[in-house]
Parts: C-alpha cells; structure tokens; sequence
C-alpha cells in the first residue's frame, strides 16, 4: 500500500501538457483545475479524466502501487486545457 512505499518523494506541476514522471515511480495523488471545457488527463496511456470546468480542483488519491510508471509502456502523465496541474510521486529505492 501507498504508506509502505519508501523512496525519494518528488512532484511536477505546471499549467498544461505533459508531465513525465521517472521510470519506476509510483503516482500518489493527481491535482487538475480547469476554466474551459474539454478539460483532461489522462495517465500512462489509459483513458481520458475528465477535469470539470469550473470547479474546485480535483484530487485523485492512488492507495496502491497500481499506477507505477513503465508498467504500461508509458510514463507520462498528458493534461489537456487544464489550467494547473499537480502530480505526486515516489520513486522507490533507497533513501
């Protein structure tokens, strides 16, 4: 589970694009506002999120190592027409 990872914590935030998280990283927690329609991300490949005009920002919470980067061929996290976005992660290994 996500509180027995150990490892070297890090982020990548920024306004729109992609977010390219190191190889063998698990994602922790996804933040996404946005102030125009057709906002969305979406994770390592996999289907589109949906990010709600207008709302308060979203946070998507990962409590499992499911979403660890390269697992699916991709490490790259693609934000679309979002206004911010804020990515945590670890990457496992020694401290």
């Amino acid at each position: 589970m996500w509180h027995d990872l150990l490892g070297e914590p890090g982020y990548l935030s920024g306004s729109a694009g992609i977010a390219t998280v190191p190889a063998g990283a698990v994602v922790l927690i996804i933040s996404a506002h946005a102030s125009s329609n057709g906002a969305q991300f979406t994770l390592f490949g996999g289907a589109a999120v949906p990010v709600i005009n207008g709302a308060a920002p979203v946070f998507f919470y990962f409590y499992h190592t499911l979403y660890k980067a390269d697992t699916a061929g991709s490490n790259a996290i693609v934000f679309t027409s979002t206004d911010h976005y804020f990515v945590h992660y670890v990457k496992q290994g020694h401290v």
